[in-house]
């Protein structure tokens, strides 16, 4: 179950997060991905991306008014992940919400997708100062960093700075 950004079936798909056969299977390949890399050597974390857009937690690039379930209903996924991957540390997207909040309280690390984007959504808004300080206080996630990663994956590349002129 589950629903397609555009009616005709293109531009991304949306499952039925509360779906009990989605929950099933999904739990199937957590669980057989933890059997097979939890705690391998060539692994040095493992980014929960599993709910949203780009697995990002979020619902960017589905038309106005597409959201993705409420908090309360996603909270199985961290659980998924912290009941299967138990050696190999675990790190979500910073703008996860509540279930950020869950996930540091059980020595989650955060990782932030956008670093670096002075400028690119406009002259007054980026991450640095309007998203990030925001949802590590909401979080808890100050000292995160001390017991697990703490990652940032850049926005754009270093051309797209210059041409912007960010």
């Amino acid at each position: 179950k589950g629903q397609y950004y555009n009616p005709g079936g293109d531009g991304g798909f949306q499952p039925d997060y509360t779906d009990p056969l989605f929950k099933e299977y999904h739990g199937r390949l957590i669980k057989t991905l933890a059997e097979r890399y939890d705690g391998h050597p060539d692994w040095h974390h493992v980014d929960i991306g599993t709910v949203g857009s780009w697995g990002e937690w979020n619902a960017a690039g589905a038309p106005s008014g597409f959201e993705l379930p409420p908090d309360s209903s996603l909270q199985w996924v961290v659980d998924l992940y912290k009941e299967n991957f138990t050696k190999t540390k675990l790190v979500m997207l910073i703008g996860g919400g509540d279930n950020l909040t869950h996930a540091i309280a059980h020595g989650f690390g955060w990782r932030a997708d956008c670093l670096g984007d002075w400028g690119m959504w406009g002259p007054g808004w980026n991450h640095m100062q309007h998203a990030y300080p925001q949802s590590i206080e909401a979080s808890q996630a100050h000292d995160a960093w001390k017991v697990s990663p703490v990652v940032f994956e850049a926005c754009g590349t270093g051309s797209t700075w210059y041409t912007q002129g960010m």
